[in-house]
Formats: C-alpha cells, sequence, structure tokens
C-alpha cells in the first residue's frame, strides 16, 4: 500500500512540472488506455454466440424460443434465425430433436400421434393429405438450393366406380435460395420424387413454380403450339443446331459478326401404328396344313389263319 502511495505521489509531482499542453496530452492518453482496457475485458467476458437454426418457420422459431425460455438458455433471434452460445448448440440440437423440433414447413405423420375416435372419415382423409403435404415440403426444402417449400395436392374423393389417375394433379411451390439455380435435372427428380409419393399420380401431372412465380416445370401441353415438354425440348435442340451450322457457314463468308442465323422448326411428332399381315405365293412355307392319319386292317389275311389252324385242329383229332 504504500508503495502504490509513493508511486501516486511521483506521478502528481511529475504532473504538477508539466505544462498545460503536456498535461492535456497526458490526459488523453490515460483516457485512451482505460477504454482500451474496458473494451478488452468486455470483449473477453462476451458470449460467443453460434447459428442453432436459420431459415426456420415462424412457428418453428416461436416454439425454440419457448424451449429455451424454460431452460433459461441465452438467445438472440435474427430474422428467421436463431443464436444461442456456442457451449450450448450441440447439446440444444440434441435436446430440441428429441422434442420434434424443428418440425419444418407444415405438420406431417405426426398429426397421427395422437388418436381420436370421434373423428370421422372425411377429417381422417383430410388429415392424410395434409400429412403427406408435410412430409413431401419437408424432404424437398433438405434439398441443396431450397430454402423452402410448399405441396399442394389435388386429390379425388373416392367412389364406388373408381377413379381415374388423371384426375389427380400435384402442385409445387419452391423457395429458391438466394444465388442458386435448379437445372431441369433437378426439377425432374423433383418431379418424379412427388408422382412416386402419391398412389394413382402421374408425373404429366405435376406443375412447379418459384416464388418468383416463374413456371419451372409443366408437362401440360403448351397451349400454343400443342406440344409437351419432352417435344419441345427436341425442336429447341434442333433449332439450335440447324442455327449454329448456317451461322458457322455465313460467318466464313462475311467475317465475324455480320451475320445473326433464326430458324424455325417445324417438326412432326405424329405416331402411327400398323399392323399387317403379307402372305408370299412363292414362298416354301405353307400357308396351312391339314393332316389325316388311317388305319386299316386286312381282313383277307385273318381268315387265311384261321384256314390254316383249322387242319392242325384235325390231325390232332384223328390220332
Amino acid at each position: 500500500m504504500e508503495a502504490i502511495l509513493q508511486i501516486l505521489r511521483q506521478v502528481s509531482t511529475i504532473f504538477k512540472k508539466m505544462s498545460p499542453i503536456q498535461r492535456t496530452n497526458f490526459a488523453l492518453l490515460l483516457s485512451i488506455l482505460v477504454i482500451a482496457v474496458v473494451s478488452l475485458t468486455l470483449w473477453a467476458s462476451r458470449e460467443d454466440y453460434t447459428l442453432l437454426y436459420g431459415n426456420i418457420s415462424q412457428r418453428d422459431a416461436a416454439a425454440i424460443k419457448q424451449k429455451l425460455d424454460e431452460r433459461k438458455i441465452p438467445h438472440r433471434v435474427q430474422g428467421n434465425a436463431i443464436y444461442v452460445p456456442g457451449k450450448d448448440v450441440y447439446e440444444m440440437r440434441l435436446l430440441l430433436a428429441g422434442e420434434g423440433l424443428p418440425q419444418g414447413d407444415g405438420v406431417g405423420y405426426e398429426i397421427f400421434d395422437k388418436s381420436n375416435f370421434a373423428m370421422t372419415d372425411y377429417m381422417q382423409n383430410l388429415n392424410y393429405k395434409r400429412a403427406l403435404e408435410g412430409e413431401l415440403s419437408r424432404t424437398i426444402s433438405s434439398l441443396r438450393g431450397i430454402s423452402g417449400c410448399r405441396v399442394h395436392l389435388a386429390i379425388p374423393k373416392q367412389n364406388i366406380f373408381g377413379q381415374e389417375k388423371d384426375s389427380y394433379t400435384a402442385s409445387i411451390v419452391l423457395n429458391v435460395a438466394n444465388g442458386a439455380a435448379l437445372g431441369k435435372e433437378q426439377i425432374g427428380g423433383i418431379v418424379h420424387l412427388v408422382a412416386s409419393s402419391v398412389e394413382g399420380l402421374e408425373p404429366e401431372r405435376v406443375t412447379v413454380i418459384d416464388n418468383r412465380g416463374h413456371l419451372l416445370s409443366s408437362v401440360n401441353e403448351d397451349s400454343q403450339s400443342g406440344l409437351s415438354a419432352k417435344q419441345l425440348d427436341a425442336r429447341k435442340n434442333v433449332e439450335d443446331y440447324l442455327e449454329k451450322k448456317a451461322e458457322s457457314m455465313l460467318l466464313a463468308i462475311l467475317g465475324p459478326g455480320k451475320a445473326i442465323v433464326r430458324v424455325n422448326a417445324e417438326m412432326n411428332f405424329d405416331k402411327v401404328e400398323k399392323t399387317a399381315e403379307i402372305f408370299d405365293p412363292d414362298s416354301a412355307v405353307p400357308r396351312t396344313e391339314v393332316r389325316t392319319e388311317e388305319s386299316v386292317k386286312d381282313s383277307a389275311a385273318a381268315a387265311g389263319e384261321e384256314a390254316t389252324a383249322v387242319p392242325s385242329d384235325l390231325r390232332t383229332a384223328r390220332r
């Protein structure tokens, strides 16, 4: 204690001998030093928050926040993301997963966890449709490049006369992540995933759009040309091939950048099935063949055998 007092006296003596400008500079330097020490202390003692879940629905965010409040876990909510201290991330993910959180978009098959004996057939079918839509939405949302998804199924009411397969339809709305681009193969995979998950649904009855309203896949026929998506792709490939071939010839004659070629191809996609039966008169193969078999017994030979046997018997009798 005495040593500290002695140091303070020395500092006070030095401070009194300073000029006003030196005293001001000394006070500023001391203030900066104090601020730096306090800032460093606060930074070292702060919590390191790490992302717990991101891109979750508002319902899941509210449920997760409630669970964190119950366990008195510090957290931060920023938009559709929740942050917790880094030391608690993995433990909280395990605990929340055990309670079925986050559930994702829509309700899944957990809707049947609680049985209700008073539920009608109509409500049972409606819950099944909701569960199927929710499960498909969760599966598609887990794919790379997709941050959210909604699936709408149109399943007609079952009747005693059955129902046609083309009466089933499905619509898919994709929330594409920023900077992501979905190719035709990915869209086709999503279409076949939904069609394979719903009994009686054909891929030709599935439509996919993105969150901007752009049509990504529609296997219905084009209203103007009457062509399907595969036929339109085939026509476009032919047009691109002919454009490149003709343009390369013109550029070789006219020079680079002096020719533009556009090709409009008209293709016939009609299918004709024929069944023909042809008979060649010069061919060795018979047209028809009939076989007849007859069996005849010679009665004269049978009579001769009997005549030969009689004299032998007579000789035996004479002896």
